[in-house]
Formats: C-alpha cells, sequence, structure tokens
C-alpha cells in the first residue's frame, strides 16, 4: 500500500488552506526573503538577495524556489528532491514561466558534495526527521561545508514537548488502521481518529488542549501530509536545547527563528513574559528559548544558524526596533462580524500565513491594517505609515503619540505573525508603470490552459512566496480568461454583461428583476470584487499608477451606487501617494501644474461666476455642459459636485465628488466635499472618513474642521466638537463658520455669554450673511441677561438688514380678490421630518379642510424620512428650497400664486426668513417654529392665543400684528408613549424635582430658582434629563453647588432615543420650568407624562410658551407663576399635596385628551378662520392689524 520511502516535507503550522493530494512545500518562513528578513533582525547580515546562491534540499517539484527566481532574475537558485517524478514536473514549470536561473535535481541530499559551489543560502525543511539520528549531524555538517562566510541556513524540525501531542494522534492512529485494506479506507481510518481527539476528549485529559488544536491543523491538511507524518513509521523529534548543542558541536551557531515574533516572550501574553523574565534571567539564549518552548508547548521550528563567527554577531533576541527601518506589508481579508465580536469590534483574517484571525475595537489599528493592506502586495516604510494613517480627528492632534500608537500596532501585527518586513524593496514593489498590472505567472500559466478551470479552486504562489488557495465564485472562471488579454475593467465589466444577457454567465441576481443599470452595476462590482481579492492574496501587482488608474476607474463607475468603491477612497489615496513617493521632483511640479490648470472656455468662465453667485440652480446645467466637454478637469467636477449638493441633488453630487476624487485622490478638497456630501446624507462614519482623510492630507483643511465640528456636535461628543472649532478659528480666523459653531456649542451648553461672543464674532465678520443673525437672536431669546426692549431691537434689527437687501422693486400682487375663493395656503420650513414641528404641525394639517385652502409646501430640509412621506400626504403641492436663492424662492412662491405664506422656522436652523423680505404672497405669517418675533415688517402677523398673552400686553414685542385665537396650536403625542406610572414619591423616600430642557435653556436665573426650592425641601433631588455630555453635567453640578445644592442630589440621564427619554419621566414627581425660555415639546411631553408643570411666566412671549400650554389643555392656572418666590413657594408645596399631585398624574393624559383646546379639528379650524380674516383685509385693501379669533 503507501510507500515508506523519505519524501519531501512541509510543516504543517506553515500551510494554507486544505486541498486534496500533493501540496508543495511553499511557506514564507521558508524562503530566502524570510530568512534574509529574520536574520537583519537577529542583527546579522547575510549575502544581498540580488546575485545569491540558494540550495533547497527536499524541494518537491521546486513551487519554493520560483517566487524567489522569478523576482531575483540574477540569483542562482538549486532544488534537490529524491522524487523524479516531483523534479521532471518541476523543470517543466520553470521553463514554461521563463525561469532560467532555477536548477532542479533529482538526488538524494546526503550525496550533496563539492561540486555544487557555495552557497548563500541553504533551506532544510524536515528532511532530517524521517531518517537516523547521525543525519542531523551529516545536515549539519554539509551547512558548514556548503555556506558561504555570510551564509546562513534554515533548518526546519519537530521539536518538544509539542511533537509529544503529535505523538499520541500518531499512536492512535496507528491503532486504528490495523487491518486496512486499501490506501482508501486506511486514510479514511485515520481520519476517523480525528473525530474521536476533537469531540470526545474528556475535560480531564491533561493533553486535551494541545490535540484539539493539533487535530484542527491536521483536518485542513492534506492526504500527503497526513501520511508523511502519522502513517509512515512517524517523525523524529527532539528538544530545542538538543538542536542548539548539536549546532554548536558542528562548529555553527545559532542565529534565531525564521518567524522571530515566536521567540519573544511578549507574543504569548504578558503573564508569559514576565514569568518567563525571571525564570530564564542569566541564561545563555538557548536555555532561555528551550524554557519559552516549554511555557507555550511549541511543535515545530524554523532556526537559523551560520558559521560559528557569524552567529556571534547576532543578537539575543529578534531586534523588533529595526522594522523601523524595514518596508512592511501586510494583507487581510474583512469577515462578517458575529455574535461573539464586541459590539464596535472589526474581525480580519491575515490572507497569508496561518490565516491568523483578529478581533480588534482600536480604529488606528484597524486603518494600520487596511493602510497596509492597500499598498500590498506592495511594501510602505514605517514613516509612511505613519504618515499616511495620520487622521487628526477629534482629540487626536498629537503626532508624537499618533507615532507611538502606529509603532504598538506594528509590533502588535509582528507578534500575530501576519506582518511582513524586508531590508530593501520588495518584490512587487519596482514594477514598470507600462506593464500595467499583471497577474502573477504561475496563476496566468493555469488559467491559459485547455480545459481551465478544472476544479472550484487554484492553488498558486504570489511572489513572496506563499502558497495560496483562490477560490473561484461567481464569474470569476469567465473574468480570469479574459483577464489573460486584458485587465482593462471597462472592458472586462462590458463582457461580462454581455455574457450575462446571452445565458453565458449565470447572474447572481434574477435577470427578471434588473434593469440594464442594474446588471452593469452588478458586473462592475464583480469585476472590482475580483480585482480585490486577486490583490487581497497577492495574485495581481502592478505599479501604483496602474492601481490608481484601476481604483480610479472603479470609483467613476459605481457613480454612487453599491458599497464596494467606499473602501476604494482610502485605498485610493494610499496608492496615490506610492505614485508620487517615486516620481522623480519634475514630474511632480508638472502634474500639480497641469491639476490646477484654468479652463479658459466661456462656459466654464460663467459657471464659475453663477457658482460663487450662489446662484446654483442656474449654474448646475452649465455646470454639466462644462464637465462633459472637459471630463478630466477636476476642478470643474468638484465644483459640480457641490452645486448638485446645494440644489439637493445629494446622490448625483455622490457620482461627481466621486469622479473629482478619482482624478485626484490627493486633494484634499476632494475629500473634504465627498465627506459634506455624505454628511447632508446623514452617512456620519462615511464622512469621517472622508474629512479625516482631508485632514491628513491638509491638517488645516478648513471646510472639514467645519464639518466635522458639526458632525461631532450631532453626536454629543462636545470636545471633539469644540476641538475642531478651535482649529477651524486657528486655520482661518477671518472666516466666520467656524466662530458660529464654536457659539453653537457654548450654547449647546448654557454657556450664554460665550455664545454670544463668538456669534457676533461671526455677525462682524459676516455681517450680510442673515444665518449669523438668526443664530445670534437664538441665543439672546435665551438669554437672562438681556430687556425686553433690547430683545425686541435686535430682532428689528434683523428686519432691517433682510428688507435692504432687496434692491429690486416688488411688483404688486395680482392674486384674485376674492374673499371667500378656495386659497392657495403656503408653508415654508427646514422642519417636516422627525422633529418637533412635525408633532405639532401634522395634527393641524391632518384636520386642515382642504376644500378652501389647499396645502403648498416649500421644504428647505435636505433630509426626509418617514414623517416627510407622511406630512407629503397632506401637501397639494411639494416643492424643495434646498439651494434655492432667497431670490429665487421668492419667484417660485410667486409662480406658484399662493395667496397665504406661513412660516414655521423663525430664526431656527436653515430658516428662509429672507426669502419672505421679497414680499412673495399677498399675506405672511409666521407661526410655531420659533416664539418670538421675526423682526421683519414685510411678515404681517404673529399666530399668538389668549393662553398665551391678552391683546395689548405684548404687542410691542412684535413687529408682526398678533392674531389671537382661543388655541393656536396642539400636540401630537409620540405614539408609543409608554404607560403613565404611579407617583415615585409615594414609595420613595424623597420627593424629586425634574427637567427635560436642554442645558441651552437653562440660565443662571433658573438655576437660582432650582437652587432655592431644594434648598428649601432637603430631602428632595433633582432629574436633569438631556443631558448632552460629561461637560454639561460637570459645569451643572458645580453651578447648583454654588448654590448650595450637594452633588449627590442631582441625577443626571443623558440624550436619549424616544421611548427612553419619556420613560425618565417615572422618575420625576412634579416639573420644574427654565426662565426666560420655557419649555415648548418637553412640557408637552411631561404633562402627557402626568406630570404637573411650576412655571413662571415673565415679559415675553418666550417665558410665555408652557404658561400657555398648561391654559390650552385646560389645567389649573394656579400652576402658573409671576415670581420667583411665587414660583418657590408653589413648587414646595406640591411636596405637602402628594395625593393631589398623584390623582393629576393618574388622570392627566385623559383629561387632556379630551379637552376641546386639544382638538385637533377645532385648532385647525381657529387657525384657518384666523388666514380667512387676514385675507378679506388684504381683498379689502385695508392693512394688517391685530385680532381676535371668537371661539366656535
Amino acid at each position: 500500500m503507501l510507500d515508506d520511502s523519505p519524501s519531501s516535507e512541509q510543516d504543517a503550522d506553515a500551510s494554507d488552506g486544505a486541498a486534496a493530494g500533493y501540496r508543495p512545500p511553499v511557506s514564507y518562513a521558508t524562503t530566502p526573503l524570510q530568512l534574509h528578513a529574520a536574520a537583519r533582525l537577529y542583527g546579522v547580515q547575510p549575502t544581498d538577495l540580488a546575485q545569491a546562491r540558494v540550495l533547497h534540499l527536499g524541494c518537491g517539484s521546486g513551487e519554493s524556489l520560483l517566487p524567489f527566481a522569478l523576482t531575483h532574475p540574477d540569483a542562482r537558485v538549486v532544488g534537490i528532491d529524491m522524487d523524479e517524478g516531483r523534479i521532471q514536473a518541476g523543470r517543466a514549470q520553470a521553463a514554461m514561466l521563463g525561469a532560467a536561473n532555477v536548477d532542479l535535481r533529482a538526488m538524494a541530499w546526503e550525496t550533496v558534495g563539492a561540486g555544487l559551489g557555495e552557497f548563500d543560502y541553504i533551506i532544510a525543511q524536515d528532511i532530517h526527521t524521517r531518517v537516523p539520528a547521525q543525519s542531523l549531524q551529516m545536515l549539519l555538517a554539509l551547512c558548514r561545508a556548503s555556506l558561504s562566510p555570510t551564509g546562513v541556513a534554515m533548518i526546519g524540525y519537530r521539536t518538544y514537548p509539542g511533537w509529544k501531542s503529535a505523538e499520541i494522534l500518531r499512536e492512535a492512529m496507528q491503532m486504528h488502521i490495523q487491518g486496512s485494506q486499501s490506501d482508501a479506507e486506511l486514510i479514511g481510518k485515520a481520519r476517523g481518529v480525528l473525530s474521536l481527539m476533537e469531540e470526545g476528549l474528556a475535560a480531564e485529559n491533561p493533553y486535551g488542549g494541545m490535540l484539539r488544536g493539533l487535530v484542527q491543523r491536521v483536518r485542513a491538511g492534506t492526504d500527503d501530509e497526513l501520511v508523511r507524518d502519522y502513517l509512515l513509521g512517524g517523525v523524529s523529534a527532539c528538544y530545542f536545547a538538543e538542536f542548539a548543542a548539536l549546532v554548536q558541536e558542528a562548529g555553527l551557531g545559532y542565529v534565531g527563528d525564521t518567524q522571530p515574533h515566536v521567540e519573544t516572550p511578549q507574543t504569548y501574553g504578558n503573564h508569559v513574559a514576565l514569568t518567563h523574565s525571571l525564570v530564564a534571567l542569566g541564561k545563555p539564549k538557548a536555555v532561555r528559548q528551550q524554557y519559552l518552548d516549554f511555557a507555550v508547548g511549541r511543535s515545530t521550528r524554523f532556526s537559523l544558524v551560520a558559521h560559528d563567527g557569524m552567529a556571534a554577531l547576532a543578537q539575543p533576541g529578534p531586534e523588533v526596533e529595526r522594522l523601523r527601518q524595514c518596508r512592511l506589508a501586510a494583507s487581510f481579508a474583512r469577515l462578517p462580524r458575529n455574535g461573539q465580536h464586541p459590539k464596535d469590534a472589526k474581525a480580519f483574517r491575515a490572507c497569508s500565513g496561518t490565516r491568523v484571525e483578529i478581533v480588534i475595537t482600536d480604529p488606528l489599528l484597524t486603518l494600520v491594517m487596511e493602510t497596509l493592506g492597500h499598498a500590498w502586495p506592495a511594501t510602505l516604510g514605517f514613516e509612511e505609515l505613519v504618515a499616511w494613517t495620520r487622521r487628526p480627528l477629534g482629540l487626536n492632534t498629537d503626532d508624537t503619540r499618533h507615532e507611538q500608537a502606529v509603532w504598538r500596532a506594528v509590533e502588535y501585527l509582528f507578534q500575530k505573525g501576519v506582518l511582513r518586513y524586508i531590508d530593501g524593496a520588495g518584490p512587487c514593489d519596482d514594477v514598470p508603470v507600462a506593464e500595467g498590472l499583471r497577474l502573477v505567472a504561475s496563476l496566468a500559466q493555469q488559467v491559459a490552459q485547455p480545459g481551465f478551470p478544472a476544479t472550484e479552486s487554484l492553488w498558486t504562489f504570489n511572489l513572496w512566496g506563499e502558497y495560496i488557495e483562490f477560490p473561484l465564485q461567481n464569474a470569476d472562471a469567465f473574468l480570469l480568461g479574459h483577464m489573460v488579454k486584458g485587465r482593462e475593467l471597462a472592458k472586462l465589466a462590458s463582457l461580462l454583461t454581455q455574457a450575462v444577457r446571452d445565458g453565458a454567465v449565470p447572474s447572481v441576481g434574477n435577470l427578471d428583476d434588473m434593469d440594464d443599470a442594474a446588471v452593469e452595476l452588478q458586473s462592475v462590482t464583480l469585476v472590482s470584487t475580483l480585482f480585490d481579492r486577486l490583490k487581497r492574496y497577492g495574485l495581481l501587482y502592478g505599479a501604483p499608477a496602474a492601481w490608481r488608474h484601476h481604483l480610479a476607474t472603479s470609483v467613476r463607475a459605481a457613480r454612487g451606487r453599491g458599497n464596494y468603491w467606499q473602501d476604494y477612497l482610502d485605498a485610493l489615496v494610499v496608492v496615490a501617494h506610492m505614485e508620487k513617493a517615486g516620481m522623480p521632483p519634475g514630474r511632480r511640479v508638472s502634474k500639480e501644474k497641469d491639476r490646477s490648470a484654468a479652463v479658459a472656455h466661456k462656459d466654464a468662465i460663467e459657471f464659475n461666476r453663477l457658482f460663487v453667485a450662489g446662484r446654483w440652480s442656474e449654474a448646475e446645467e452649465l455646470g454639466r455642459k462644462c464637465i462633459e466637454r472637459f471630463p478630466d478637469d477636476q476642478p470643474l467636477w468638484l465644483k459640480y459636485g457641490d452645486t448638485l449638493r446645494y440644489v439637493g441633488k445629494a446622490k448625483e453630487a455622490y457620482d461627481a465628488l466621486l469622479h473629482a476624487v478619482a482624478l485626484d485622490p490627493l486633494d484634499p478638497s476632494a475629500h473634504a466635499a465627498m465627506g459634506l456630501a455624505a454628511q447632508t446624507q446623514r452617512l456620519s462614519h462615511l464622512a469621517e472618513k472622508c474629512y479625516g482623510v482631508a485632514l491628513s492630507l491638509q491638517p488645516d483643511n478648513y471646510a472639514s474642521h467645519v464639518n466635522l465640528t458639526n458632525l461631532f456636535k450631532d453626536r454629543g461628543m462636545f470636545p471633539e466638537a469644540e476641538s475642531h472649532a478651535l482649529r477651524g478659528v486657528a486655520a482661518r480666523p477671518d472666516a466666520f463658520a467656524s466662530h458660529t459653531n464654536l457659539g453653537n456649542i457654548y450654547f449647546e451648553h448654557g454657556k450664554h455669554a460665550e455664545a454670544l461672543a463668538s456669534h457676533r464674532k461671526a455677525l462682524e465678520l459676516a455681517p450680510n450673511h442673515m444665518p449669523n443673525h438668526s443664530n445670534l437672536l437664538f441665543v439672546l431669546a435665551h438669554s437672562d441677561q438681556i430687556s425686553p426692549a433690547d430683545l425686541i431691537a435686535e430682532h428689528r434689527r434683523f428686519g432691517e438688514i433682510a428688507e435692504k437687501r432687496v434692491t429690486t422693486r416688488i411688483p404688486p400682487h395680482a392674486n384674485d380678490r376674492d374673499p371667500q375663493r378656495t386659497l392657495r395656503v403656503g408653508f415654508v420650513s427646514a422642519d417636516l421630518r422627525n422633529h418637533a414641528v412635525s408633532s405639532f404641525i401634522e395634527p393641524i394639517w391632518e384636520a386642515w379642510d382642504a376644500s378652501g385652502m389647499e396645502i403648498w409646501v416649500y421644504s428647505n430640509s435636505p433630509h426626509e424620512d418617514g414623517v416627510t412621506q407622511r406630512l407629503r400626504g397632506y401637501a397639494r403641492s411639494w416643492r424643495s428650497a434646498v439651494g434655492v436663492t432667497d431670490r429665487e424662492l421668492a419667484a417660485m412662491i410667486r409662480e406658484d400664486a399662493i395667496d397665504v405664506l406661513f412660516d414655521l422656522s423663525g430664526h431656527t436652523a436653515d430658516n428662509r426668513l429672507p426669502a419672505f423680505a421679497y414680499k412673495p404672497a399677498p399675506v405672511q405669517i409666521t407661526w410655531m417654529g420659533y416664539p418670538a418675533t421675526s423682526g421683519m415688517t414685510s411678515i404681517d402677523y404673529f399666530l399668538s392665543d389668549q393662553h398665551m398673552t391678552q391683546p395689548g400686553k405684548m404687542d410691542d414685542m412684535f413687529t408682526e400684528k398678533l392674531a389671537f385665537l382661543p388655541a393656536s396650536g396642539v400636540f401630537k403625542p409620540y405614539a408609543d408613549a409608554p404607560a403613565v406610572n404611579a407617583l415615585p414619591a409615594l414609595t420613595n423616600d424623597h420627593f424629586t424635582f425634574g427637567s427635560f430642557n436642554r442645558p441651552s435653556k437653562v440660565g443662571d436665573v433658573t438655576l437660582s430658582l432650582w437652587a432655592r426650592v431644594l434648598n428649601a425641601v432637603p430631602n428632595a433631588r433633582m432629574l436633569l434629563g438631556g443631558v448632552p455630555s460629561d461637560d454639561a453635567k460637570i459645569q451643572l453640578t458645580e453651578k447648583l453647588e454654588g448654590l448650595g445644592v450637594d452633588r449627590e442630589r442631582l441625577i443626571f440621564r443623558p440624550r436619549a432615543n424616544m421611548v427612553d427619554y419619556l420613560r425618565f419621566h417615572h422618575e420625576v414627581d412634579l416639573i420644574l420650568d427654565s426662565f426666560p425660555y420655557t419649555g415648548g415639546t418637553t412640557s408637552n411631553h411631561a404633562l402627557w407624562m402626568g406630570l404637573p408643570i411650576v412655571t413662571m411666566r415673565g415679559k415675553t412671549w418666550i417665558s410665555a410658551q408652557t404658561a400657555g400650554t398648561i391654559g390650552q389643555c385646560g389645567l389649573p392656572a394656579e400652576w402658573v407663576t409671576d415670581t420667583p418666590e411665587d414660583f418657590v413657594a408653589k413648587a414646595v408645596d406640591w411636596t405637602q399635596r402628594l395625593d393631589e399631585l398623584a390623582r393629576w398624574r393618574s388622570t392627566m393624559r385623559d383629561h387632556i385628551a379630551s379637552h376641546a383646546g386639544r382638538d385637533y379639528r377645532t385648532v385647525a379650524g381657529y387657525v384657518q378662520d384666523a388666514v380667512r380674516q387676514m385675507w378679506r383685509r388684504w381683498c379689502n385693501g385695508e392693512a394688517p392689524a391685530s385680532f381676535t379669533v371668537e371661539p366656535r
């Protein structure tokens, strides 16, 4: 049956994947590349590889030599093996690949004599382990006789104690295979033992752990390896100390291991490293390594030996710091997350070596791995790796700390055994640009064979000397067949699309469900994915310029569709860096000149003029013509992409900006623009990645700092947001946006003085930028340090500036002055989505009588969601105002012949108040979005009600006339609001006050009121919800402590989803309102959850919001106070009326739901009555005037 003759060997630990039958001994650990690299880490300088003389004993068919021979044509490569058939096959393959420097000989290694000459590298992998014990002395003698003075030899062998588990497994197999009648039965029985060892081992078995790991390796191995190691008499092994002694006796010296990381105790964890350092202290190198073998149970070693004098130069262990001077390489495949991975973890598998799986949560380590993968199969220097992974995001601004972190990542990958390193250029580094992308010769040879593919997987080697199993997926075989002739993505995708349509290649999806664009995208994706997989395994290589061309083509072909192109953005940057690093200085300059050349065509000039003027709707069509005329002009693509984003076409903007990135991957402006397009679509992680790339290219990139401020603020990461705002100010102190952002951050934390200073600076820098005015007014409305008179004066100043900007004559309105006809009622808002405004406007529109008044909407939000879709159903017309100038929006409204126009934003974000200055509608109203005047005389009315204020009391606080309704608004409660719970104070030993108003409403006056209440009720606590950050929590705590409130009495709850936010109300007994900016949406939520509110009405509409809500709901007027003393007294009094508080809690929801002031139809009717009365006045030629709507 089985042949008991010696054969070539391969270490099972270093094999890749599984295959039936013979697997060649190709392992990176045994290549001359790694022998040279490992020796250098130990401080030894072996012979240069370029003209090295290499001898491989037991080479099989020579695959282990071919990668090195092909990349080092001036080297001399000799392989020896006893198997004549394999040697003949190897010669044929070498000849076919053009490896003329390979000399394969069929002979026993013991017969090698001086006739072959000296060698600089000798590789002997396992050949001595199946022959008499003295064979190791013979092998060492051969090495001593044949090694050049600066040569090194690698000897692979089995070691104890780890190999003892293999002997147990071998003896179990030997027993179980007795009586086998055929080779197949023998192998089948032997593999049957693996199941016993894997599933049937007792927990108490002291060898259990080692046996299970061994079984996994054997199961993954080939039948040849199984026969060799376990069925043919066995493999001899020794302790490392014994091997080291024989090396010394032979007149040689031990250098180290070709896998240096295995000789580093830190590789096995801190516990092993600490224990080993104590036990092995002061011991010789061989003894220390033997102790380490005992500790980790090593079963295999790849030992480097050299002449005694040269080995004496070797360090006691690998000098890992030398990696800083090496070229580095690695490749990883992303694995899907599973339930065992931590929440934020990413999982990878190394694409070479032992296929180590790595699960990590460190974003920098992830970026280092991805960057190495983008460069693979080429190499990067450590300094390049540091520079190209620098992402100065958030608080990560320290370059020294970044370099240290990258070094820790390199050390980690080294210890995992997945890092390739080389002293000099790697095997895929110096590829001529003209050759484009190339398949490795061995793969191209297989593909060209008749009958390809014969199997579902291809086995081949890459130029690093790694033997690769490449599974064929989907259309791989078809594409590989054509890649031998050419590797242009567009051509391959076109061929594949036609083949799919012809039925020659099966479609991944159902063709009946796919249009032409979907089939095309499928083809582009499949081609790109194949290229990516080939690259990942080192089977496709080329110059950086060739990779940049391919990646740019892939990105442009994606046109923003699918997901694969997102990973290509980083890859484009890396290969562009590599390309630039390899360019002669003169070529770099000329390239930059080409990129910055201005297009002098009249259309491009006009496009630029419209863009600068902010006339994006006009610019869009002209921009499209320009890019069609000049498809390779990167600045045009960038500007066109920005134009599309401004007009609200985010998906089209992706396509244009991808072209801009592809044309110049090192342009920070393109990445910043791409980030903003992603951020606009709420793809925040993609946006952050794009901004990070922009800042790595230009640390002071202003646009990235501005937009990252908003991104981090929206995530509640305020220290990071503030960092970018300050860096934006430093980058461009004369630009207003970062001052605005800084003011917004201060405002979120209730730092009103600092916020006002920043917003005033922004206004000083850009006095005609109207949102700056609105930002200032919004902050002033929250301030407890400004008088009502000064507040209205600031608002009037906004109106004056807005209306002075209208320099053209406003024509009279041509609307039909029929007071009874059906009206077109327009609504302008940026908040018709999942936003508080929608909770107020939806019940009105739901009950709206459209027979007399049609709803026309002008939405200024680039974001749409389920709420938006629901609201669309109420509108006769819905138009986007995104990217439309104020003049254009006014013209649009006038063209639509809108009769009555509502502003629903006031001075909140993305408002369009300046458009109202053009008086696009005969009657204009502001309502709902902002509890104060617009400041504009061009807006005629403000909708109020008699619960907020009485006629004549606050009229001087508005530039508009007031329409007093019986109720001016209703609130739609959250549909899935939790049920109301029992009063907590009935079972707690304390009373709990609470507030869910944002910290920006909580100024010094509010804190003083709360402190007086808490100091009057010593056992009470205060719950503060919606606190955005630790910084805000600290600030509130310190201020209240300064007012005598112990921090132990304060409870903080973060911003949360709606259900959790409402559930926080279960912990609170009574709400204390803020002042002067009282609760709006939060007060409505609190009342719905059964909580009475103590509020104080001031002299502005802003301070009357909660009072109005209480009145509209028909709740007791005594909850509303007029003085601080009354506020404190009422709050304290409630703590003594728990039964009454409990009754209100249990009945309030039903009370609100049944009250007429909360009836949708009734309130909508009041609003429409008011609109009709305003319309009649206009029809009669009467000026706007305040009036009261009578109850129905």
